[in-house]
């Protein structure tokens, strides 16, 4: 007989957002398909285009998951960027 699994929660939503620039500006679109990219395969990381600001803010469960993608964006599409709270 098998025993009941506990209920796990299947997608979080993200907890805290930022506003996440390219450090050279000529870098937004590659920092927009390397977001893309990496959203499609991490369903804790969410995106959008502010559409009157026009920055581009992150949602993301915690401070760990932020320093992994800075580090993928760095290492993975060289793309260095720059955080605002």
């Amino acid at each position: 007989k098998l025993l009941p699994q506990r209920e796990r929660i299947e997608n979080p939503l993200p907890l805290l957002q930022t506003t996440v620039e390219p450090s050279k500006p000529q870098q937004r679109e590659m920092l927009l398909d390397a977001l893309l990219e990496i959203s499609d395969s991490d369903p804790l990381l969410r995106y959008y285009v502010d559409s009157t600001t026009h920055e581009i803010i992150l949602s993301f469960l915690g401070k760990v998951q932020m320093e992994v993608i800075s580090a993928l964006l760095q290492e993975k599409y060289h793309v260095e960027i720059e955080l605002k709270e």
